[in-house]
């Protein structure tokens, strides 16, 4: 299918280092505003599978504190260098990572339902894909999902649209490939700040001037960095 599709109506500025599933989570512990590292004794993240199923991964490989590459990747590390250095870019994350304070990650059952809903919109299986799974790929799917997710997975009927073999017909200008997420800070002094976002700045279909900007705060960051 090279060739086929036109995806440029889909692009993305992110507008911190750092892979898709991560920003939204960024982008609500920025609208927090700046916080004193000694002030906060934990952070919870609710945050779909996507999410969930990386940073287990990224822990799986248990890179070191001065890997950067790692932070760019995992949520937890990520939020540590926002908290300790004001934000996630270039600079910072070439700072020691900080040992805290506990970030820790639920599953959010919703936030999963709209990243599904926000790719099947635009881009339904095909059946020959479908096609293509043996017995043993449904087993794998299904029992792997129960054991990572059990009983807190449950996915909507327009959720389920993604699993339905209709036609191979793409709608580009319909997909977002949204991964919202939920931060909650939890101060010592008991008190709980709480932000949530389901899509980042800079996703397709916001307006030229959010873009603008954030490629030039982009640009500026890299230049500043080199």
């Amino acid at each position: 299918g090279l060739g086929e599709r036109w995806l440029l109506t889909t692009l993305c500025f992110k507008p911190r280092p750092g892979c898709a599933y991560l920003q939204a989570a960024l982008a609500a512990f920025a609208e927090l505003g700046p916080l004193e590292s000694d002030s906060v004794a934990g952070i919870e993240v609710d945050a779909g599978a996507a999410t969930l199923t990386m940073e287990a991964l990224t822990r799986r490989e248990d890179a070191p504190a001065d890997e950067p590459i790692a932070t760019q990747f995992s949520v937890e590390r990520s939020l540590r260098v926002a908290l300790a250095y004001g934000d996630v870019n270039p600079q910072t994350l070439e700072r020691p990572l900080p040992p805290g304070p506990e970030v820790r990650l639920r599953h959010e059952p919703q936030f999963t339902r709209d990243t599904i809903a926000s790719i099947e919109r635009a881009v339904p299986l095909s059946r020959a894909a479908l096609s293509e799974l043996a017995l043993v790929d449904w087993l794998s799917v299904f029992v792997g999902t129960w054991k990572t997710y059990g009983r807190t997975l449950r996915v909507s009927a327009r959720a389920l649209g993604a699993l339905r073999p209709r036609n191979d017909e793409w709608r580009l200008g319909d997909l977002e490939l949204v991964f919202p997420a939920r931060v909650t800070v939890r101060l010592r002094n008991g008190e709980e700040l709480v932000a949530e976002c389901r899509r980042h700045p800079g996703q397709a279909g916001d307006s030229d001037e959010e873009l603008d900007a954030i490629i030039a705060a982009k640009g500026a960051a890299y230049t500043q960095a080199a």
